[in-house]
């Protein structure tokens, strides 16, 4: 139960408090160097998403880890 509570509140904290002026930073150029700018298109909406990330960027490639919710498969 209080793994829920704190996953729910670091979620909401990186959701609405820290992604969004990181988001911005990275969308001005400025240089955020452990930082990525992920965007991907909306399943449903179609619309772009952006979502910072840890940088992977090794040589010319992009690495990324896949993360899959608790009980949600995999």
């Amino acid at each position: 139960m209080a793994a829920d509570r704190k996953r729910r509140l670091v979620v909401w904290f990186e959701k609405h408090l820290q992604n969004p002026p990181v988001r911005l930073a990275l969308l001005a150029g400025l240089p955020l160097p452990p930082l990525a700018l992920l965007e991907t298109t909306g399943r449903r909406s179609g619309k772009p998403r952006r979502t910072p990330l840890s940088d992977g960027l090794v040589g010319d490639q992009f690495w990324g880890r896949c993360c899959i919710a608790p009980g949600q498969g995999g």
